[in-house]
């Protein structure tokens, strides 16, 4: 028989082990470093030609760097710039377009959806790292206690050495300040260019518990709306878009990062067992929305929800699947699939995306069509929110409110 007694002797025997995993496993050198993009991967984000881009770099219109081989680079602030400066000097073609100066918060985006493997982690890192490369300001916000964003974002999730510059992630550090005190969260730079962060970890799941207990005792608290009013305080308003990554699980967390947005993302797979999840969400999600709209008379809404088909593959199943995936959302769907590729495979294997990973690994044909797939997905996404933020700002000059 194991009695609770036995539980806590597990969990001491994995503390003995702690400092011995956290040695070998997670160097205190352990960095992710900011990607360099070769001139070929720089027009495809540019959404130029390779010849055109080249052309500027000889007469001197954009800047770039030069590799050991001798070969044109560029970081991501060069890109930042390039982008910018590509937009002043034409009207002809969109390379930028920024936030309206009426709009003073941040556009935030939940990834959510119930069933665990359904990729939205990798569309939340794939999303806010083109949004922050298209020279917007991006704030990733792991709302997930696995963490998986949090690591690929360079952050290691778990506690370890106090010291200046550590990867590691404290409970301070994540949602779990904001949940258990309401204190204020304070975003993390990351190693790309534009692009913060609020990490989490596994102590994020105590909010589960704090949250209903706040709500018993603390009158004027209101469990679904703390990540929500922290998101429009004063001192986000320089984020232009906040992407926020959702754990599989229907939770009081998972509750604060669905009403905090402006739009939400829903990945599906193509199995039944994954679509049948979707339908259990969406029940759950208008029940609880239905429930807190009679307590504390306030509605929510969303802009937008976008499907997005994911690890969609050329078998008949996905093909047959992916249909019926499109008939839940309508129009309402991302037209592009997100497809499981070998490229997909290799950034994954390399805690990388598609953009850091640069076709290493990989032939050039097929780490072309992963780029241009998860492109067309990203774009889609940003398409909406610049309409959003049309609409948005016609209504604010008329109101004048925000």
């Amino acid at each position: 028989m194991k009695t609770t007694t036995d539980l806590y002797a597990y969990a001491q025997n994995v503390e003995i082990l702690r400092e011995d995993i956290l040695r070998t496993e997670y160097p205190p050198e352990l960095r992710k470093t900011p990607p360099l993009f070769s001139v070929a991967m720089a027009s495809s984000l540019l959404d130029m030609s390779y010849q055109s881009l080249q052309r500027l770099i000889r007469e001197g219109g954009i800047e770039c760097n030069e590799d050991d081989n001798n070969k044109r680079v560029f970081t991501l602030e060069q890109l930042d710039i390039a982008r910018k400066k590509l937009q002043s000097n034409t009207r002809k073609k969109d390379y930028y377009i920024a936030r309206p100066e009426n709009i003073i918060n941040p556009y935030v985006i939940s990834v959510a959806n119930l069933k665990g493997g359904s990729s939205k982690t990798t569309t939340a890192f794939h999303l806010a790292q083109y949004l922050a490369m298209q020279g917007y300001r991006v704030l990733a916000i792991d709302s997930d206690p696995q963490a998986s964003l949090s690591s690929m974002l360079g952050k290691i999730p778990l506690e370890g050495p106090d010291v200046e510059g550590s990867q590691f992630v404290s409970p301070e550090q994540t949602l779990l300040n904001l949940y258990s005190e309401s204190k204020q969260l304070k975003p993390e730079k990351t190693y790309w260019h534009n692009l913060d962060l609020i990490p989490s970890s596994i102590r994020l799941f105590d909010a589960e518990f704090i949250m209903p207990s706040r709500q018993m005792n603390e009158d004027k608290f209101q469990f679904h709306r703390v990540l929500h009013d922290e998101l429009r305080s004063s001192h986000f308003i320089d984020y232009d878009i906040i992407v926020i990554d959702c754990a599989p699980s229907f939770s009081y967390v998972t509750l604060n990062a669905i009403y905090s947005s402006d739009a939400m993302i829903v990945p599906v797979p193509p199995s039944h067992l994954d679509i049948l999840a979707t339908g259990a969400f969406f029940d759950q999600l208008n029940l609880v929305l239905t429930q807190i709209e009679e307590a504390f008379s306030e509605s929510k809404s969303f802009d937008f929800i976008l499907g997005l088909r994911t690890r969609m593959e050329s078998d008949l199943e996905s093909l047959r699947n992916g249909s019926r995936i499109a008939e839940i959302f309508g129009g309402d769907m991302i037209q592009e699939q997100a497809i499981i590729s070998k490229a997909v495979k290799v950034a994954a294997d390399k805690n990388m995306s598609i953009y850091e990973l640069n076709g290493e690994g990989v032939n050039s044909r097929t780490y072309k069509r992963a780029i241009e797939c998860f492109n067309a997905i990203n774009r889609e996404v940003l398409l909406r929110v610049i309409d959003a933020w049309s609409v948005k700002s016609k209504h604010f000059s008329k109101t004048g409110a925000n």
